[in-house]
């Protein structure tokens, strides 16, 4: 299932990499919602670079902007996996 398992710490680890993978999925949907995957990349490489960059890689967004966008793909991806349909209707 993607989990680490028998370590003790295993659910703090399982946590972190949900977490990076949920800011992950956020980046990708809010550059591939903007269009800039093709054009403002030229491999996996500099991609990934990005990605790990954090906030710091929006330099044609301003914080606030960035905030904005990252904020509405968090939730919308949140409601897609955590809620119910009627739930998700009423956030």
């Amino acid at each position: 299932l993607g989990k680490v398992i028998g370590v003790p710490k295993a659910a703090i680890i399982n946590a972190i990499i949900a977490q990076k993978l949920d800011y992950t999925q956020n980046v990708l949907d809010d550059l591939q919602n903007r269009g800039l995957i093709k054009t403002k990349f030229k491999s996996g490489t500099e991609l990934k670079r990005f990605i790990e960059n954090g906030d710091n890689a929006y330099d044609d967004l301003n914080r606030e902007e960035n905030k904005i966008l990252l904020f509405k793909n968090y939730t919308e991806n949140f409601l897609k996996k955590y809620s119910s349909k009627k739930s998700a209707e009423q956030y």
